[in-house]
């Protein structure tokens, strides 16, 4: 019996044993999944703040143009349908054929899944060879403006689309705005995504930004005008907009944070001005020349650049 007793002891111990590692493997592994997942957003995001830097640092002379696909200027499309005769539009004059790692240039990617661009996906890599400080090409880059990155992040620039009256889609002709996709992707080292291990491993995070062009000037809100129903620091909705009755609209009288806060509170209420104040500044084709609007009610304190 005691013989028996031990044996019975010991096998309990054992399996407690083996449930005990199993359980520690995998929690490893779930924290494992969870750090990447996490380090793929964070490059997504550095991805779209980098964009928005090569953006801000091209010269005033040079046209996004020179980035976006061309427009489609002959036809147009219906949701879920192919481009028609509007066709696919052309990558811009000098994109490599190879990124830094020998890999295929992944320009228009996802357009399979794209029912509503005209199988335009992603569009084409961002190609930095006009800024102050020129990238490169922006694929897969483990390093940006001299900080390396736990991973890669890939950088795609569109054209913005515009569905009519009868629902046919067509590409926006504006060279003042456009839609930003960033990839982050973690783990990522010396073009280590072709190997078995990072395939298995690697987690995958898509980030997308509308931004437009604003040039200098002695306007104080001028500088935070970069994104589409951004708020001073880049979130939120309608930059430099108090919504508080009797006051001016004028940058300043607020804190950054305080911004932010009434952007968020007004999220709702405030979104239908942005959009009459981007409509106003594309109708008139020039960059840094968006309105403030005014609510229906005539309250000068409430208005939205």
């Amino acid at each position: 019996m005691a013989l028996v007793l031990a044996i019975m002891a010991l096998m309990l111990l054992t399996f407690l044993g083996l449930t005990l590692a199993t359980t520690t493997s995998t929690e490893l592994q779930i924290a494992t999944n969870y750090r990447w997942s996490q380090q793929a957003l964070y490059n997504a995001e550095a991805g779209l703040e980098a964009a928005k830097a090569i953006l801000r640092n091209m010269p005033v002379t040079t046209s996004w143009a020179t980035l976006l696909p061309a427009a489609r200027t002959g036809g147009t499309w219906t949701p879920a349908s192919s481009p028609g005769t509007a066709g696919m539009p052309s990558v811009p004059g000098g994109m490599p054929a190879l990124d830094d790692w020998g890999s295929q240039v992944r320009n228009f990617e996802n357009q399979d899944c794209d029912g509503r661009g005209g199988s335009v996906g992603y569009g084409v890599i961002l190609n930095d060879n006009v800024s102050a400080a020129p990238q490169g090409l922006m694929q897969n880059k483990t390093e940006i403006f001299g900080q390396r990155l736990n991973g890669a992040v890939t950088v795609w620039v569109r054209r913005d689309f515009r569905v009519a009256d009868n629902g046919t889609i067509s590409d926006d002709p504006v060279n003042t705005a456009l839609i930003i996709t960033a990839e982050g992707v973690a783990p990522y080292s010396d073009g280590s995504a072709g190997t078995s291990f990072a395939r298995a491993n690697q987690a995958v995070r898509l980030m997308e930004s509308a931004v437009l062009r604003a040039e200098g000037g002695a306007e104080p809100c001028e500088a935070y005008r970069a994104q589409t129903g951004g708020g001073v620091t880049g979130s939120n909705f309608a930059s430099c907009a108090f919504p508080r009755g009797g006051q001016e609209c004028r940058a300043g009288e607020l804190t950054e944070f305080e911004q932010d806060v009434y952007g968020s509170l007004n999220l709702a209420a405030r979104s239908a001005q942005g959009t009459a104040g981007e409509q106003s500044g594309r109708a008139s084709g020039a960059p840094g020349s968006f309105i403030s609007e005014q609510k229906a009610d005539g309250d000068p304190g409430d208005c939205v650049e």
